[in-house]
């Protein structure tokens, strides 16, 4: 059996704290810095060329768009074809809540008042009376829900808590889904007997419910709000209730949709089966680039320096033994090799940032229920916490060193030489 000769660090004294963090910090940030520009310049370019990933991405791009298709389809969110991407709900509330404005104006004969003074004449078109010979408002929550549904077998179904609304499909739409029963809006529509009276030719009046129409008050109110952009707290408050209003109806419909809608179903499947393709790639990439960037640093370099000195340890002149001054064995070394790469593994963070892959590090690894982004988190406290152990530990080590035995020393300071040197700070 071979023994462990003494290390020719036996009588050098203990490396300063600082002079330990400094160098592991080295370290970090060469994997840090070289992982980078590994993943941009060979990784990515390499990925971006694989026959498997081109076709992968295509089948991507083809199942996103159909998928927009499907949602703009119900007019439940509005497709902008210029920007490729849905507008804001935000922005569609804004629109209802100014369509309903200008609806009330219209079956009142009024014109659109403006900053200027100047009053524009309001088109039918822009408001809920429906020219195409539909009983129900022109808007997009009840295109969905009168037309858009009983079109779609697997969403022909208007039965929500227990409750069949399918002979009184108002009643939900605007008690339930819009919560306009809410006594927050007692006096934000015309009455039934106001809307009665309306006088509007039967064919449009058909088309809408009283409320479509604001009560002269409100109507008023959000001329402030929405005309002459006075923001006071009521103002903003009366209009947000309605905004908000209709952007939880817009939630609950597209929740159904999302849940019972097969053709969405269907294609979201085939989404999430190339989106995972997608993510697993690169985080298969990332894992790879670390692993390379790694070994190089804390295995292969140290190997060529020889005294299993790493770039941080040798350009602060710094060596490693055994706690009892023994040379490390290569049992001592893989602990602390295997300790480092969990520790060092948040370096990754940086690439995931810069190369704005940040949402793909939350993705589950390998159908776990952990993420990158958790793995990252791990090592990332873990370091840290290796670090106040280093400002505590007796013998200036950090997890790596005292999980493996192992200390540095500084390679140009000897107890002989300076006994009244202990190496702390």
């Amino acid at each position: 059996m071979n023994e462990l000769l003494v290390s020719k660090y036996k009588n050098n004294v203990l490396a300063k704290r600082s002079k330990v963090f400094l160098s592991s910090l080295l370290d970090y940030f060469l994997i840090v810095i070289v992982s980078f520009m590994l993943f941009i310049i060979v990784t990515n370019p390499v990925i971006s060329v694989l026959p498997s990933f081109k076709e992968n991405i295509n089948n991507l791009n083809d199942t996103t768009l159909k998928l927009y298709q499907i949602v703009s389809e119900t007019r439940l969110q509005t497709f902008d074809e210029e920007h490729n991407s849905f507008i804001s709900i935000d922005t569609d509330a804004r629109k209802y809540v100014t369509t309903l404005l200008k609806t009330s104006l219209y079956v009142r004969g009024m014109d659109l008042p403006s900053i200027n003074q100047e009053e524009e004449q309001i088109d039918i078109k822009d408001t809920f009376l429906n020219t195409d010979n539909n009983n129900y408002p022109n808007d997009n929550l009840s295109y969905y829900f009168y037309t858009f549904k009983s079109n779609n077998e697997s969403l022909n179904n208007y039965v929500y808590s227990d409750i069949d609304y399918s002979n009184n499909k108002e009643d939900y739409l605007y008690l339930e889904a819009l919560d306009f029963d809410n006594e927050l809006f007692n006096d934000y529509f015309i009455s039934i007997e106001e809307f009665n009276n309306i006088n509007i030719d039967n064919d449009f009046k058909s088309s809408l419910t009283r409320f479509n129409i604001l009560s002269e008050d409100y109507q008023s109110y959000l001329i402030s709000y929405l005309i002459y952009n006075e923001d006071n707290e009521s103002l903003v408050s009366i209009y947000n209730n309605l905004a908000t209003s209709y952007k939880n109806a817009i939630q609950i419909f597209i929740n159904e949709v999302e849940t019972n809608f097969t053709p969405y179903l269907e294609t979201n499947d085939s989404f999430n089966y190339y989106y995972n393709y997608y993510v697993l790639t690169y985080i298969i990439a990332l894992l790879i680039t670390y692993l390379i960037t790694f070994i190089v640093f804390i295995i292969i370099i140290p190997l060529g320096i020889k005294d299993n000195r790493t770039i941080g340890l040798k350009v602060l002149k710094l060596g490693i033994c055994r706690s009892d001054e023994l040379e490390p064995s290569l049992f001592n070394i893989v602990i602390k090799d295997i300790l480092l790469f969990i520790l060092y593994f948040n370096s990754i963070l940086f690439t995931l940032f810069f190369v704005n892959l940040l949402p793909i590090s939350v993705f589950p690894l390998f159908n776990s229920h952990f993420s990158l982004i958790q793995v990252v988190i791990f090592s990332l406290l873990s370091l840290i916490l290796s670090y106040i152990y280093l400002i505590f530990s007796k013998n200036h080590q950090v997890l790596s060193l005292f999980s493996s035995n192992l200390v540095i020393k500084n390679s140009e300071e000897f107890e002989n030489i300076k006994e009244s040197s202990d190496g702390r700070d």
